[in-house]
């Protein structure tokens, strides 16, 4: 799921929403100001791939949140989150090791085009 970028014209507070493509074109929340937040275009196209603002999650290369532990010494340096079971990176060089780690085996060939 996509996330979009949304700016308050009076305060400048920035948000960030994981959001459905189907839904990309909804009004912005309101902000703690009270003004209704704004789609911030440029910000959305200014993310890099090196660095993630927040982890990276994959609920297809995850496993279930009772299993976290198993796949952890399964595959280490892929990190999961206990709770979900998804997997986490925090840059490109964490997401290639987890899709190459936990992906091949899965039957992912193309790991530059894997967006799980």
């Amino acid at each position: 799921m996509p996330f979009y970028c949304f700016k308050c014209p009076a305060c400048g507070q920035q948000e960030k929403l994981h959001r459905i493509m189907k839904h990309s074109d909804k009004p912005g929340p309101e902000c703690k100001c009270g003004t209704r937040t704004q789609r911030d275009f440029h910000a959305e196209s200014a993310k890099t791939f090196t660095d993630y603002p927040e982890d990276w999650r994959s609920t297809a290369l995850g496993v279930p949140p009772s299993q976290v532990a198993e796949a952890q010494r399964a595959a280490p340096g892929v990190r999961f989150d206990p709770r979900t079971g998804e997997v986490l990176a925090r840059n490109a060089q964490e997401r290639k090791r987890a899709i190459e780690t936990i992906g091949k085996p899965l039957g992912i060939r193309d790991l530059d085009a894997y967006d799980g």
